[in-house]
């Protein structure tokens, strides 16, 4: 059976780890779109990067068919937060294009030692990443100095969020 409070919470969950993987990057947001596309009222823009953010509760597969609208009437690239109730959170990116959007996932947090967001495409010779505050250029990789460095970034990166959802969890207890 489908419960709206467990989906709103799941979204507010969503919106709050954009929200704060923006504040990590130290971006500013605008966060009034709903003007413009009233069914993605939750979006958000970062305009240094020209990138929106649609954070959402929806699993990955079902959130891309869902967003393609959002892609197309915006012609910008666009970054998926997914984080579905019980799960870790799922990033994917959409590359716009007049012809065709690409779409590279998963992609994987990453944690620079300051706690600077990357998004990382895999850990082998063939990995891609890129800053949230440079989303436009992809580098080979985050700033690691080795696999042990890469490993240690992908470590914190799952300490922010349990960090995050620890927070989260004892803000919900306490109201």
């Amino acid at each position: 059976m489908f419960n709206v409070t467990l989906k709103g919470a799941a979204d507010a969950r969503a919106r709050i780890l954009a929200e704060t993987l923006c504040g990590a990057a130290q971006l500013p947001l605008q966060t009034n779109l709903s003007v413009l596309f009233p069914a993605f009222h939750q979006s958000m823009h970062l305009p240094e990067s020209d990138l929106i953010l649609l954070p959402t509760s929806a699993d990955l597969p079902f959130a891309r068919r869902w967003s393609q609208t959002l892609i197309r009437e915006a012609r910008c690239d666009l970054l998926l937060v997914s984080w579905p109730a019980g799960t870790m959170p799922a990033v994917m990116r959409a590359t716009w294009s007049v012809k065709r959007t690409g779409w590279t996932a998963p992609l994987r947090l990453w944690m620079s030692i300051v706690d600077e967001p990357w998004f990382v495409t895999s850990c082998g010779p063939n990995a891609r990443a890129f800053r949230l505050a440079d989303a436009r250029r992809w580098q080979s990789s985050p700033p690691a100095g080795g696999r042990a460095e890469m490993r240690s970034g992908f470590d914190r990166a799952v300490c922010w969020i349990e960090n995050l959802k620890h927070d989260l969890e004892a803000a919900g207890a306490a109201s």
